[in-house]
């Protein structure tokens, strides 16, 4: 989704990950097909091995890159591993309790149409290393209130996140939203699409107790509260 589309198109979302073990991983959303509930009866048969083979049989004339197709993917993939997961979105509030802490989809689950999902859950556990580094003790006192920082600090990036994940999946959706989110697009500057697509690189943490990286990027980071406040005196803040 790195392009404007013209108006009047019919939008398919895609990505594809590639796993370190070989496996690839295809999600793709077709317009509209969000929009099927599912009750707790027909669970099983919505989300079982079926249901996936289903899935699989309706995407794979799907055009991959040039001369390949989604089903030359499924064919080479083990059928054990195929199968079909649902789309959730939320935003928990709650993230610690006591020792116990939560980061990554288990606080904020949001819609792949972003390609935030895993660049959240990374810079969670960056910053939340951070914190964790600085403990001087196990008491809980001190290991609850490095947990309630590491949330406050994340809690709004990743809130803006989910939005923004939110706000990229309505483009593909049946209905007067989706309607409404292809117009705007459609109509949208370049200038205001690379502003939008920029906030999602902003948000570049880094290791407090690690050299840190050179940054080269042409867009300015967000501050860090961590960096600044867990980074030891002999290592320089700057970036």
């Amino acid at each position: 989704m790195d392009q404007i589309v013209e108006k009047g198109a019919v939008l398919e979302q895609s990505g594809m990950y590639s796993e370190k073990d070989g496996l690839m991983l295809q999600m793709d959303i077709i317009a509209g097909a969000a929009e099927n509930k599912i009750d707790g009866n027909s669970r099983s048969s919505e989300w079982g091995p079926e249901a996936a083979d289903a899935m699989c049989n309706e995407v794979q004339d799907y055009p991959v890159v040039r001369g390949l197709r989604m089903g030359d993917l499924i064919g080479a993939t083990p059928k054990e591993v195929i199968c079909k997961v649902m789309l959730e979105e939320k935003l928990f509030e709650t993230w610690t309790y006591g020792r116990t802490v939560l980061l990554g989809d288990a606080c904020h689950k949001m819609s792949p149409s972003g390609g935030l999902g895993a660049q959240t859950a990374m810079g969670d556990a960056v910053v939340l290393a951070n914190y964790i580094n600085t403990l001087t003790t196990v008491e809980s006192e001190e290991v609850e209130k490095a947990l309630k920082a590491y949330r406050d600090e994340r809690y709004p990036i990743d809130k803006d996140g989910v939005k923004t994940s939110a706000a990229m999946f309505s483009i593909i959706k049946q209905g007067l939203v989706g309607k409404i989110a292809r117009l705007i697009l459609g109509h949208m500057p370049r200038w205001l699409w690379f502003e939008i697509r920029a906030r999602s690189v902003r948000c570049r943490p880094q290791i407090s107790f690690l050299p840190l990286a050179e940054d080269k990027c042409q867009i300015k980071a967000l501050h860090q509260p961590s960096l600044e406040k867990t980074r030891p005196k002999n290592m320089t803040v700057g970036i």
